[in-house]
């Protein structure tokens, strides 16, 4: 096991990968089945050469409980390489959604950062530093959006970075 297999290991330990494992595909697993993040690897192929050009992998996670679009990587000469990449992208996630989990946006918050991101929507500005993956995230959404023209109201921000139903149409168990 090399240096860097170590250092996933420790830092998902940290994180509560609790398996006797330290295989890539435990680690895998155990992100898919307890975190609900997926890395999923795979390879770029040349169909007239008949051979794989490069790999590539896709970090996935639900957007309504860690605010992070998905990340995708390519390039790689080997599997993995790219399979160590994209776990440690996920592992990076995972933690900083631990470090920041505690703290609460408020509603006014996240749609001031939507509104920051569309007023810098067309600048080429060092994206600002927020304290919540949701903040960053609205930011993001703000600066992809055109909806302010459609006349969207701050509920409807709201519901679009929440990635909510509004109360009403969300199903109630008894």
């Amino acid at each position: 096991m090399d240096t860097k297999e170590k250092e996933l290991f420790k830092k998902a330990r940290k994180l509560g990968y609790r398996s006797k494992k330290e295989q890539l595909p435990e680690l895998i697993s155990w992100l898919r089945e307890e975190k609900q993040i997926h890395v999923e690897v795979g390879s770029i192929w040349d169909e007239l050469n008949n051979y794989v050009e490069s790999y590539c992998y896709t970090v996935t996670a639900p957007i309504c409980v860690y605010y992070n679009e998905p990340i995708h990587a390519a390039g790689g000469n080997s599997y993995l390489e790219m399979q160590q990449q994209g776990l440690s992208d996920a592992i990076l996630l995972l933690s900083r959604y631990d470090k920041q989990k505690h703290l609460k946006a408020t509603d006014d918050e996240v749609v001031i950062a939507y509104l920051k991101g569309y007023g810098d929507k067309n600048k080429v500005l060092p994206r600002p530093e927020y304290q919540t993956n949701i903040e960053k995230y609205a930011y993001l959404q703000g600066k992809q959006g055109d909806y302010i023209e459609e006349g969207l109201t701050e509920d409807d921000i709201l519901i679009l970075v929440r990635n909510k139903k509004p109360e009403e149409e969300t199903l109630k168990l008894k």
